[in-house]
């Protein structure tokens, strides 16, 4: 991914004539960078994750004053997926570690910043100093939630959220987790029964079509399922043919909503950062961006939005915090 930063000329005072790195040996193989002439902006690209390159950048004017800027660019990367999704069987357990190697350096400490969104069907065990989380399925029908906030010994964090859905053992019960406008399926194993007669219904259309919309297609003797709203949603779907051969599988689908991101950045006075959002878990085009917290921001930045590339370009006024919560 690339961040910019555009260089502060007003203190120049005269056309830019000049621009240099001092300290190019300070550039190892952490980043690279191209600067833009006509914006004075520079674009950092991060190429080799868990490391820290310098640039001492110098720009000098016509009438011979110059100006030096450091910057100072820590690459890091996406260690994990926003979300991870478990299935916990009522009762059970399972533990999941998180993996060093891709925090880029030891685990230092875990916790998990949202607990009042799990307890009730799934519960998570851990110490701050572990690597691990032991998920306890407590009470099948939903899924709980935990957010767990990674670092390492390098000062990196991670946000992970787990999302667990507790199900009771029954090998005629499906359950499966889905995002809105997200598609799945399931296909079923009719090796047995007679293809001239076999039949496949859903029996219970009046359980599904509020949050999934469940479609049989018999050709392929499989179910596919959409995400229409936050919610749970159930179709039984009976498969039988001339033989009296039958099979009955219900199938539970909950519909979840996107994770939210937090990002948290420092920007100086009058330069511009653009930060890109993650549209993975938006089930279709990028219709609408829209700052749902304007009294949080009280004149810091200023920030503009670009619908086709989902980005939202910040530039640092005065100084203070301020905040933005993006719908989109």
């Amino acid at each position: 991914s690339s961040v910019k930063y555009c260089l502060d000329t007003t203190e120049i005072g005269s056309t830019i004539v000049s621009i240099k790195n001092l300290c190019p040996q300070s550039i190892n193989d952490n980043v690279t960078y191209t600067y833009d002439s006509q914006t004075h902006c520079l674009d950092f690209y991060g190429f080799k994750a868990f490391g820290t390159d310098t640039a001492c950048i110098v720009i000098c004017g016509s009438n011979g004053f110059c100006d030096t800027t450091t910057i100072i660019v820590h690459v890091v990367k996406n260690a994990y997926p926003d979300t991870l999704y478990f299935d916990v069987e009522e009762g059970s357990s399972l533990k999941y570690c998180f993996d060093p190697n891709l925090i880029g350096g030891e685990i230092s400490s875990i916790v998990n910043i949202c607990p009042q969104q799990s307890g009730d069907n799934a519960a998570y065990f851990y110490l701050s100093t572990d690597t691990c989380v032991t998920i306890v399925g407590i009470l099948s029908g939903g899924p709980d939630t935990a957010c767990f906030v990674v670092c390492n010994n390098n000062g990196f964090c991670d946000t992970i959220t787990l999302i667990t859905n507790v199900y009771k053992a029954d090998e005629n019960v499906m359950y499966d987790t889905l995002l809105v406008n997200f598609k799945d399926s399931i296909c079923f194993d009719i090796s047995g029964f007679d293809p001239a007669t076999v039949s496949i219904v859903n029996t219970c259309p009046g359980l599904s079509g509020e949050f999934v919309g469940f479609v049989v297609n018999e050709t392929t003797a499989c179910v596919i399922y959409t995400g229409l709203d936050i919610g749970t949603d159930t179709a039984c779907i009976t498969i039988t043919d001339g033989n009296n051969n039958s099979l009955v599988t219900t199938i539970i689908v909950t519909v979840i909503p996107p994770s939210p991101d937090l990002i948290v950045d420092q920007i100086q006075v009058d330069s511009i950062k653009t930060y890109c959002l993650d549209l993975s878990e938006l089930g279709g085009n990028l219709v609408l961006m829209s700052n749902i917290c304007p009294e949080k921001n009280t004149g810091n930045i200023s920030y503009t939005t670009d619908l086709n590339t989902g980005c939202v370009t910040v530039t640092g006024l005065v100084p203070g915090t301020d905040t933005l919560c993006f719908v989109f």
